[in-house]
């Protein structure tokens, strides 16, 4: 496996916590700074997307590393349930495809090709 080059986890959407910021940062908690922004500006794009979506937006940034950490553990364990090959009846092809779906996951976030 590649080494992991993103900023450490966990990651928060900063301040909502706290009251309500609606700035759309992304914090690592380990690393004590912005890793994200949900809110764009370039000559005016970005402007016109509503808070909520932007804070949404930063709670599925937030989860990332969690999300993947999720996923490596899921795919670990689909190979302790059966030697998956797809080969074999219903529940052996639902994992299989399961375990492809975290295998292309994976790949994107570490942009393993």
């Amino acid at each position: 496996m590649p080494e992991l080059e993103f900023t450490p986890g966990p990651w928060r959407e900063c301040g909502h916590e706290k009251g309500g910021c609606k700035c759309g940062m992304i914090w690592s908690r380990p690393a004590d700074r912005c890793v994200a922004s949900t809110f764009v500006d370039v000559d005016g794009f970005g402007m016109d997307v509503p808070d909520e979506q932007r804070i949404a937006n930063a709670r599925l940034i937030a989860a990332a590393p969690d999300l993947l950490e999720a996923c490596m553990a899921a795919m670990r364990i689909a190979d302790l349930w059966s030697p998956v090959t797809g080969d074999h009846d219903e529940e052996c092809a639902a994992l299989y495809a399961m375990r492809q779906k975290f295998e292309s996951v994976i790949a994107k976030a570490l942009e393993v090709q």
